[in-house]
């Protein structure tokens, strides 16, 4: 044979052997055929609970099912639904009734829970009187709250006031029912 035919021979001979190795590496890498959910064994489980130390019981608890995710409310929706309660006053005055340190402490647990968001307080007032000594002293019952919710620890920068006197009214009849309601501080959601 000759020289050139050899050395030919000798390349053909070695590039087919690395195809075959090539083709034999490819077949090691692949993955081992999954076996069948009955072959694999389940984990063993114990029959009986297992033992809890007693000094951990009392604070380790267990909550059955899924966890509850808490669902967000829009601000609007918080409005809607009245979470902070409105307080009311009585004739010409803005001293914190009895009924309304009650509705305060009730919104002042919610406004420690909920310190994210910002509140403006809006001052009413029925229709009698001048519309200046009504806006006056819509503001004098938002200050009253505010002040109320300050002396229970809320922070004074969550706090707008704004009084509109008796130009929104809850209830637009003319008699001591209708004039009650108007009487109010509000609690608005801002953010």
């Amino acid at each position: 044979m000759k020289k050139g035919h050899i050395v030919w021979a000798t390349f053909l001979v070695l590039l087919l052997s690395l195809s075959l190795l090539g083709s034999c590496a490819k077949r090691m890498k692949k993955e081992p055929a999954a076996l069948p959910e009955e072959a694999i064994p389940a984990p063993a489980v114990e029959s009986k609970p297992s033992e809890i130390p007693e000094d951990v019981k009392e604070t380790w608890t267990v909550s059955p099912g899924k966890e509850e995710v808490p669902e967000v409310i829009s601000i609007d929706e918080l409005n809607r639904q009245k979470i902070l309660m409105t307080v009311y006053f009585d004739f010409d005055k803005y001293d914190l009734r009895s009924d309304t340190i009650a509705t305060l402490k009730e919104n002042s647990r919610w406004l420690q829970e909920h310190s994210q968001y910002k509140i403006l307080l809006e001052g009413h007032c029925d229709e009698r009187g001048t519309i200046e000594y009504n806006l006056e002293l819509g503001a004098k019952r938002a200050n009253a709250v505010r002040n109320y919710l300050l002396n229970l620890g809320l922070n004074a920068v969550r706090f707008k006031i704004i009084s509109y006197g008796e130009e929104r009214p809850a209830d637009p009849g003319h008699g001591e029912e209708a004039w009650a309601k108007n009487r109010r501080v509000e609690f608005v959601i801002e953010e």
